[in-house]
């Protein structure tokens, strides 16, 4: 038997935590369906949040029943669900109003995260004006991410997407990766979690699961990406690990258990004002 999805999608003027009501629909459904196939349609996908496709190639990626079938001519330009690599998007990518998904292997160690990072950080500078202090912070906060997903996750695989909004003077970035988790990374470092929403109370309350070292100057990577994201550009932060989900939109905090949207692996998404001249990213870290 085969279960086929096929609604329309035309995710907009939502808030990060609202545009996920659309993919827990279509989760709830696969967690209940018993079909030995599942066709998710993309051709029905007229917008959406690199969230919310993000997601979607997590749940490929780590279910065998579901595959995907068609196109959009959206889907098409943003080279989704197959991807491009960072190289040869900055060979031929023009000003656009988003990077298309890029794809990468964080254990090939041919491609240190610095450069991924800095070549992501150039492809967002072609979409939109960004003061250079702005450009720092978004450095800083891209680099913790792509790096738990090196050092923690064990992934195969990464993805990052992003959209601009230049009436609104946003920028939507997510990164996600198909590794083990944020529960499975704090696990490996010796402390006792014994669920998601544990685990993410600990990340909501800058407990690291660096246990090098060497790596405790970087401060709390995650905690502080939040509040250079939600404080300093008064913007959204939402982060997705097995069955919790944490959020941040401007004052308001949500930690939320989800049994039904088990994340398959972890997915980090930020909104950002870019135009805040007055931004300075050394008022968030800490030493």
């Amino acid at each position: 038997m085969r279960m086929t999805i096929n609604d329309q999608t035309n995710i907009q003027d939502a808030t990060l935590l609202e545009s996920l009501t659309r993919y827990s629909e279509i989760r709830e459904r696969i967690n209940k369906c018993q079909d030995d196939e599942i066709i998710i349609d993309l051709s029905r996908i007229k917008f959406a949040f690199p969230l919310f496709l993000n997601l979607l190639l997590l749940l490929r990626d780590k279910n065998k029943k579901v595959r995907f079938q068609g196109k959009t001519t959206y889907l098409d330009a943003i080279y989704y669900p197959d991807a491009i690599s960072v190289d040869a998007l900055m060979e031929n990518n023009a000003k656009k109003t988003y990077i298309p998904l890029l794809s990468g292997n964080p254990q090939d160690e041919n491609e240190s995260s610095g450069n991924v990072t800095a070549k992501i950080v150039e492809l967002i500078c072609r979409s939109v004006s960004i003061p250079k202090q702005v450009v720092s912070g978004v450095r800083y906060m891209l680099q913790e991410i792509i790096d738990n997903v090196g050092e923690h996750s064990l992934a195969s695989s990464f993805y990052v997407l992003a959209q601009a909004y230049p009436k609104k003077s946003l920028v939507d970035i997510c990164i996600a990766d198909n590794g083990n988790g944020l529960r499975q990374s704090y696990r490996r470092a010796g402390l006792d979690v014994r669920t998601d929403l544990q685990a993410m109370k600990m990340m909501a309350s800058a407990i690291s699961s660096k246990d090098r070292p060497e790596n405790e100057s970087r401060g709390y990577g995650l905690f502080t990406s939040r509040k250079m994201t939600t404080e300093g550009l008064e913007g959204e932060f939402v982060m997705m690990s097995g069955k919790a989900v944490y959020a941040k939109i401007r004052n308001e905090e949500y930690l939320i258990d989800a049994p039904f949207m088990n994340t398959d692996g972890t997915a980090v998404a930020i909104r950002l004002r870019y135009d805040n001249e007055k931004f300075n990213m050394y008022n968030y870290l800490e030493y």
